[in-house]
């Protein structure tokens, strides 16, 4: 069990609080995530002592919708936009975790995962701590 969802249960929370899901494509993080990130930013702040890293990811279904959106030549995004699209999860996140009060050096860095041939990634964010 990852760190996040052992903290999501004993905050009663659905899911795996280390995992953000985001629409096929897109970086933006949706309204409807704004209580688990805030959950996430809650716990981190109070407890002072746990880093956290911010993993952006980009699956199949990104793909195909970020290089339809982008280039109507191609069906699919190349390796670099997959990775822009995963880097740009990350910083959405991270941006919004900030915003809540968790201190700028909490966090460290960690390598996106592209998987542009995979149906969709295992997860689209994944949040970590050390």
């Amino acid at each position: 069990m990852s760190p996040f969802a052992a903290l999501g249960q004993m905050l009663g929370a659905k899911g795996d609080l280390g995992s953000v899901a985001f629409a096929a494509g897109e970086s933006a993080l949706a309204p409807e995530r704004a209580d688990q990130v805030q959950k996430v930013a809650q716990a981190l702040v109070d407890r002072p002592q746990m880093l956290v890293g911010v993993r952006g990811a980009a699956g199949g279904a990104d793909a195909s919708a970020f290089g339809h959106r982008v280039r109507m030549s191609r069906l699919r995004a190349s390796d670099a936009e997959m990775r822009t699209l995963a880097l740009a999860r990350a910083s959405a996140v991270k941006e919004a975790l900030l915003a809540r009060g968790v201190e700028e050096a909490r966090f460290f860095s960690l390598e996106p995962a592209v998987t542009p041939d995979a149906a969709d990634a295992p997860y689209q964010l994944q949040l970590d701590v050390r």
